[in-house]
């Protein structure tokens, strides 16, 4: 996988940066810098081409997820999260995704299927129409939902069927809105803030 990798001093965590379709690995670096300039950052450039633009995985339309693809593709960036997580030495405990869009999709999957080893995330304009397993027990994530008020992609129905879906597993959810499917200036200091209080928390 073609990934950017910087290390922080002292870093108490690592932000895995998940792009929207379209983008690459470059997208994200600024903002997660805003977010904290103390962490480490792993952006890791989405491998599935759609015409052209870059993906984390497989869909058969616009919110019609390939599962099967959805699945093999976690499974693959875990692994490989994993490995850079042993040779650059960092902490796996201590991983927060940021992602955008696609990149929220495929992070929320992996948060929901792998809760063992990832438990936090900052999920701007998330899109998760699948079920989630009601006896899980998410009550250890902490999760920061960033959605549109008036998002093309993602309607207030899918927005609020997935805050219910992620409130019935007990994730801990810090929900704040915008306009559209956008990243907004307000939006990137509120998930600035959640992640000082992340830290006084600890």
């Amino acid at each position: 996988m073609e990934y950017i990798y910087h290390a922080a001093d002292n870093a108490e965590y690592t932000f895995v940066l998940l792009h929207g379709t379209g983008g690459d690995e470059t997208n994200l670096i600024p903002l997660a810098k805003e977010i904290s300039s103390s962490a480490n950052i792993l952006s890791i450039r989405g491998t599935v081409n759609e015409n052209g633009a870059l993906r984390y995985f497989k869909r058969k339309a616009e919110g019609l997820y390939d599962l099967e693809d959805l699945a093999e593709r976690s499974d693959e960036l875990v692994e490989f999260i994993k490995k850079m997580s042993s040779e650059k030495g960092f902490d796996l405990s201590k991983v927060i995704f940021i992602g955008f869009s696609n990149g929220s999709n495929i992070a929320l999957n992996i948060l929901i299927h792998y809760p063992e080893s990832f438990n936090k995330g900052i999920l701007f304009a998330p899109l998760y129409p699948m079920d989630i397993d009601q006896q899980k027990d998410l009550s250890n994530h902490q999760l920061f939902l960033s959605m549109g008020e008036a998002d093309p992609i993602c309607s207030m129905q899918a927005n609020n069927d997935l805050i219910k879906k992620l409130t019935n597993v007990q994730a801990d959810l810090s929900i704040e809105w915008v306009h559209t499917h956008q990243i907004t200036p307000q939006i990137v200091q509120d998930a600035k803030d959640w992640v000082s209080n992340l830290k006084e928390n600890n």
